[in-house]
């Protein structure tokens, strides 16, 4: 069994609870996801 996580990292749109990547992370026990940013803080600065 591999120690690895997969993280996802979302675009700049808003959280669809039937996207594909929140179904797989909640299929999967190794899987991350970054959460959405707020609207006032869409920058590279607070994405990092």
């Amino acid at each position: 069994m591999s120690d690895t996580t997969v993280l996802i990292v979302p675009g700049l749109r808003d959280h669809v609870p039937a996207h594909w990547q929140s179904l797989l992370q909640a299929k999967l026990p190794k899987v991350r996801s970054v959460p959405p940013l707020e609207h006032e803080k869409l920058s590279l600065a607070a994405r990092v």
